[in-house]
């Protein structure tokens, strides 16, 4: 969610290039098979007493099971994982969304990055990086991370040990699809003055589809949206210029004329969310979501009530959150239903007197979320399930000058 002035904090730091610190990559193969997953893995239930849960992987591989294991108790950060409730509802049908005195839920199922130690931690454990990238996925036999360098934004293409091979001027993002098996980004032509293609290309070995590039405004900064089919992208410029790139027998763009901004895209029925109004006196915008196929001008829906943000892998639902914010991030979480835009769940602080904000929210499957949720100056990375239970999925970090630790794989806003 949005936090323009954090990742302009960012891309200052990540000009300062740190020198390679020496990782201990896994096999690439095996956190690629994983990374792709949307599905987490649940640990089994024995009993009454949930799974014991392992500790956030850190660079130096320590974990809560050896303290447990000799009958020390778990670290202070690092609650005695419980069988959890269905919690109930406020008077105002919504859930509380706090970071503290949560229970201890199994590991994210996505990939995240820890900015001060300059680890990314997968599924399968941690890897040290070169620099705390913007974003890195799994891509071909290495990586593809976003950095930002002198020229702007820049394409870091990596090796399966985590050396870059080369760069090339980017945009500002980079997007998997579903399945992790193609990647959305946007390169600047350095041969050609204010060439910008957006690239849809293959991200592991041997699949079917080569990639396909469409040109975008000449001298534009791209932001890749997402996949909106399989023949299908959305991206759109710093200039506010919005489209859908089509893949047929002649590759073009369709001008996307109903929104102001596109936030969110959906692989698996083709819609598309974004701000259609915006009032400068509330400080707020409105939303709605857009089935291209239909029109390219008219929403399916529209609301004032939240802004959209990513739609589930289903394209069922449609994380989204108050209209009105600024700093880090809305103050509160909820879930659409992407067709009629009904709630299906909402949370909203629970410590009235202190700052809440959700910087970011994706879907760890068709039906889970995970949030990094800030609350005064600390934050957490938290999972929220759709019956409006909430468990801790990471330890706990200060806030300093820049968030201690993003989503791996998706653009920071």
């Amino acid at each position: 969610m949005n936090d323009f002035d954090e990742r302009d904090l960012l891309t200052r730091e990540l000009r300062d290039r740190s020198q390679d610190v020496g990782g201990h990559p896994l096999g690439l193969d095996h956190v690629r098979t994983r990374a792709r997953r949307i599905q987490r893995r649940r640990n089994a239930v024995a009993g009454t007493v949930a799974a014991v849960v392992l500790a956030v992987a850190v660079p130096t591989a320590l974990s809560v099971t050896d303290a447990t294991r000799n009958g020390a108790p778990p670290p202070a950060d690092q609650p005695t994982p419980s069988v959890t409730e269905t919690p109930t509802p406020g008077p105002d049908g919504t859930f509380p969304l706090s970071i503290k005195d949560l229970p201890r839920g199994a590991e994210p199922g996505v990939s995240y990055v820890l900015n001060a130690e300059k680890t990314l931690v997968t599924p399968d454990g941690p890897v040290d990086l070169p620099e705390a990238y913007s974003q890195i996925t799994p891509y071909l036999d290495g990586w593809l991370a976003l950095a930002g360098g002198e020229n702007g934004y820049e394409n870091v293409f990596l090796d399966a040990d985590m050396d870059v091979e080369r760069t090339t001027l980017g945009g500002a993002g980079i997007v998997p699809n579903a399945d992790g098996t193609r990647v959305l980004y946007s390169e600047r032509d350095f041969n050609v003055a204010g060439r910008t293609v957006v690239v849809d290309a293959p991200s592991e070995p041997g699949y079917e589809r080569e990639p396909i590039s469409w040109d975008a405004p000449r001298g534009s900064t791209v932001a890749p949206v997402g996949f909106a089919g399989e023949d299908t992208v959305a991206f759109s410029t710093e200039d506010g210029e919005l489209f859908l790139g089509v893949d047929d027998a002649d590759p073009h763009t369709v001008p996307l004329q109903g929104f102001l901004g596109i936030s969110a895209a959906s692989e698996a029925n083709g819609l598309v969310a974004g701000m259609v109004s915006y009032d400068d006196m509330e400080g707020a915008g409105c939303y709605g979501v857009l089935d291209p196929a239909v029109s390219t001008t008219d929403t399916v829906w529209d609301t004032c009530d939240y802004a959209l943000f990513e739609f589930s892998p289903d394209g069922r639902f449609v994380i989204a959150g108050p209209p009105q914010f600024d700093g880090y991030g809305p103050s509160g979480l909820a879930v659409l239903d992407a067709a009629s835009g009904d709630p299906v769940v909402e949370f909203s602080p629970s410590a009235k007197r202190t700052v809440t904000a959700v910087s970011n929210a994706v879907w760890e499957d068709s039906d889970t979320v995970l949030a990094l949720v800030v609350e005064g100056d600390e934050t957490r990375m938290v999972r929220a399930e759709l019956d409006g239970r909430l468990e801790a999925v990471t330890d706990t970090y200060s806030i300093g000058m820049n968030l201690p630790l993003w989503f791996a794989d998706r653009p920071r806003s």
